[in-house]
């Protein structure tokens, strides 16, 4: 997996799945996603897939106005395909987030240095924080 920063989308994992979501235009991709954090963990495959859900996630902030920074044009692309999202799916992406924010692979070990952790720790707060303001 290739990374170059700490912010959601600052991966291949999530930008491999943000084009997935691009190229099909299927939101229940955002749904299915979500879902598969609260299945049982899959072992050495869970990092990745904390990762999608996480962009996830940064979709329906995005849906709700807050997209993250440096992805603005995300917001009106997203809230142009109006018929996917539901109340169901923002109480999801918050259990997600708070799920992955307090116990994941991603939190355990995403990095050594605890100043990488803090930062990505105020990464997933931020989103945290977007997915409330609603």
């Amino acid at each position: 997996m290739g990374s170059w920063g700490l912010r959601s989308f600052d991966n291949d994992d999530a930008m491999d799945w943000l084009h997935k979501l691009n190229r099909t235009g299927d939101f229940a991709l955002v749904q299915e996603t979500l879902n598969c954090i609260m299945e049982p963990p899959r072992g050495w495959c869970q990092f990745a897939v904390e990762l999608r859900a996480l962009a996830a996630a940064e979709i329906v902030a995005s849906y709700l106005g807050h997209p993250p920074p440096g992805k603005e044009g995300l917001e009106e692309w997203v809230r142009q395909r109006t018929d996917w999202f539901t109340p169901e799916i923002l109480t999801l992406a918050r259990q997600v987030v708070a799920s992955i924010k307090s116990k994941s692979e991603l939190k355990e070990n995403g990095s050594d240095n605890k100043a990488s952790q803090a930062e990505w720790l105020d990464s997933v707060s931020d989103l945290e924080r977007r997915l409330q303001d609603s």
